[in-house]
């Protein structure tokens, strides 16, 4: 008979270490609550009350995220004795995605958004179904809700259409996503929705510039998928750059999955172009964008809908009604437009 080992006593270092493993969430949510801006934010409010005295600041304005500046605006709104207006660029209280670093953190978030948005003297939402979220929430506080999108910077367009537009030497229509795919950013769908298309003889070749979240092991499903040839993953580059990758390809991508609240700002920058745009996304108010600008959309994980939407967007190159729908979204979501509501919104917050 074997004789029974003896039991090991903890080391004092596995005891510290799982003491800090149980206490680093309690510690974020000190110090990370809102988010990990929250210090600066503190200090923002004081130095912002002194300058709201020094230059008899008759208002007091906040966007985020970071939703702490939300916070510090408020702190300044109640020591100076101004009105409070606060523009809310993503979800905070009710936000779709769980904070999987801090979790206890998603408990109090809620309370911090109804702090706010009762102080506030008028509350800005960047989507229809943001607004549509809040005025549900906060049904004694319809009043003070607005909805004004993001919007596009008429510079912008005067230096994309100073760009030349490269000699082609693609065989096939050229589909460029810019930007890094992180977090549920899942080009994966996509890239099989392209291997369907070219079983079905349609082929178009795919650039995605910016990296790809390593999980997602795209390499390999492209050599896996015999896609070589159609799918190029290419390192960031520098923002010009970028622009002229964008004024060569054919059509405009955007990857945005589990974000129904959320508009990305790439919709409004592609705007600038004239190549239709594929949104491959989970967003009513994404969608109804795209479509209304000229594209076409698709459920992030359904392959043979984003299929059929390439071909709706191949469908569209050249078209007169291509040109009609993106000259109408120009005048829709001009920035300067966008920007006298919001001065509009600040004459009713002082009123």
């Amino acid at each position: 008979m074997n004789a029974a080992l003896p039991l090991r006593e903890p080391s004092p270092s596995g005891i510290l270490s799982g003491i800090k493993n149980s206490l680093r969430p309690i510690l974020r949510l000190i110090q990370e609550t809102p988010d990990k801006h929250y210090a600066w934010a503190k200090k923002a409010s004081v130095q912002g009350a002194k300058l709201a005295l020094q230059h008899h600041a008759q208002i007091v304005f906040s966007s985020g995220p970071p939703h702490s500046t939300h916070l510090a605006a408020l702190a300044v709104s109640k020591q100076i004795k101004i009105p409070l207006v606060v523009d809310f660029r993503d979800p905070w209280g009710r936000k779709p995605w769980k904070n999987h670093d801090n979790p206890l953190r998603d408990y109090v978030l809620p309370w911090y958004e109804n702090k706010v948005v009762r102080h506030a003297n008028q509350v800005i939402l960047n989507t229809d179904t943001s607004l549509e979220d809040f005025r549900k929430h906060y049904p004694n506080q319809l009043e003070k809700f607005s909805c004004i999108p993001n919007g596009l910077d008429s510079h912008l367009i005067e230096q994309v259409d100073a760009l030349q537009k490269s000699p082609s030497l693609n065989a096939h229509p050229v589909f460029i996503h810019p930007g890094n795919l992180y977090g549920h950013r899942d080009p994966v769908p996509l890239i099989k929705a392209i291997a369907k298309l070219k079983d079905q003889g349609v082929e178009v070749q795919f650039r995605q510039i910016g990296s790809i979240d390593p999980h997602y092991k795209a390499d390999e499903l492209v050599k896996d998928l015999g896609l070589q040839a159609l799918v190029s993953i290419e390192s960031p580059m520098p923002h010009p750059q970028v622009l002229q990758a964008m004024r060569d390809s054919d059509a405009l991508v955007i990857i945005q999955p589990d974000a129904p609240f959320m508009v990305p700002a790439k919709v409004f920058e592609m705007m600038a172009f004239e190549q239709p745009i594929l949104s491959v996304s989970d967003s009513p108010c994404t969608e109804s964008i795209v479509e209304s600008s000229g594209g076409a959309c698709a459920s992030s994980r359904d392959v043979d809908a984003i299929a059929a939407a390439i071909k709706k967007v191949l469908a569209m190159l050249g078209g007169p009604q291509l040109h009609s729908l993106r000259t109408h979204a120009r005048k829709t979501y001009d920035a300067k437009t966008l920007t006298s509501q919001l001065a509009n919104r600040f004459d009713s917050a002082i009123q």
